[in-house]
């Protein structure tokens, strides 16, 4: 495990050895057999482990380390009349009703909607206030947000590795 990883639960918070826990995925007071399973323990943060999930488990539940559960839903993001953020779950089209059931029961166990909408309104709205800005072209490189006026943009993406996402 590298200690420069985010949790596999929430996404959010970065693992360092002053946060990490252990978790079992299948609580263990309720799974006693899998309590030493390999496959059942997860490294994650500790509030994921200790705040949020505890003992609780819901059923059936997609396991972080072998179904990838971002590539199973999007996240629909809507901003209201009071310039608040909210943010729903639109599982993919694709998906079977098994995946879905153990991605919703992922989502709820992990309060996922609620610590995004939390955690990421300041960068929603930053990220607003860069698409409303006029004669700016955004770009985003390593997950950050840039705005660039349109005569710099042609000397960034030749001479760096800032990718356009649009410009406004």
């Amino acid at each position: 495990m590298s200690l420069n990883q985010v949790c596999p639960y929430c996404d959010i918070t970065k693992i360092n050895k002053d946060i990490v826990s252990v978790d079992h995925l299948l609580p263990k007071a309720s799974f006693p057999v899998l309590s030493i399973f390999p496959d059942n323990l997860i490294v994650v943060c500790k509030a994921c482990n200790e705040v949020i999930k505890g003992e609780t488990i819901y059923l059936p539940i997609a396991h972080p380390c072998y179904e990838e559960v971002s590539r199973h839903f999007t996240f629909v993001i809507k901003e209201n009349n009071n310039n608040k953020f909210t943010i729903e779950i639109a599982t993919n089209s694709k998906n079977s009703k098994l995946i879905n059931q153990k991605i919703y029961n992922f989502i709820k166990l992990f309060k996922i909607i609620d610590r995004y909408e939390k955690y990421m309104t300041a960068e929603l709205q930053d990220y607003r206030t860069a698409v409303r800005t006029p004669n700016k072209c955004v770009f985003i490189e390593l997950g950050q947000l840039t705005l660039l006026p349109p005569n710099l943009l042609l000397k960034r993406l030749f001479h760096s590795k800032f990718q356009p996402c649009f410009s406004y």
